[in-house]
């Protein structure tokens, strides 16, 4: 109930009642009837009818009390997630998986689907690349914090997993962050035969 005071005051013999404003036709009504009938003080108004007026008042005061309610109190943020990354040279179709559910598969040299880290389980997430028959080729382990690069001076800090193979048909990267890791440039020949079969 919003109420309000306002500046408005009936004088009442040496006496002043200041009003709220949605009290005020109570009161009103209340000053209206002292003069009829009933025990009457010396101002010649009924002292009862008085008394309950102001008890009205002192109600309609009190109902205007200011409830503090407590303010929620707010979500822990969760942590950043890293994005991961697979970088697929070779001529094989690689599957991504996380804790052993599949989350993407990538295409032989081409560009893969992005993975929405959002989807996946509480951190750690262990991460895998395997050929379309189960075959694991590389793997790493991604931990809260990891793959998230801060800056300070200047200068960039940061852990990003990563896993790495090279096979007779190319090389496969996996990584977590935005950046890529780099590295030496694959051996030639490399891998061995048959490693690039599904």
């Amino acid at each position: 109930m919003a109420c309000s005071v306002q500046g408005r005051k009936r004088r009442f013999g040496a006496r002043v009642v200041q009003q709220h404003d949605r009290s005020e036709s109570l009161v009103t009504l209340g000053l209206k009837s002292l003069r009829r009938g009933g025990q009457r003080g010396d101002w010649g108004f009924d002292v009862r009818r008085l008394a309950s007026a102001v008890v009205t008042v002192g109600l309609l005061v009190a109902g205007c009390a200011t409830i503090v309610v407590p303010a929620p109190t707010p979500s822990p943020t969760p942590p950043p997630r890293p994005s991961l990354n697979v970088g697929n040279g070779t001529s094989l179709e690689v599957t991504l998986t996380v804790n052993g559910s599949p989350v993407g598969v990538f295409p032989a040299g081409g560009v893969g689907p992005t993975v929405d880290v959002s989807k996946l389980p509480p951190f750690p997430w262990h991460v895998g690349a395997q050929t379309s028959s189960g075959r694991l080729l590389t793997f790493m382990t991604v931990k809260e914090g990891d793959g998230i690069m801060t800056v300070q001076n200047g200068v960039g800090t940061g852990n990003s997993p990563m896993g790495r193979v090279d096979l007779s048909c190319g090389r496969l990267t996996i990584w977590a962050g935005d950046h890529p890791p780099s590295g030496p440039v694959p051996p030639s020949p490399a891998g061995s035969p048959g490693d690039c079969a599904p």
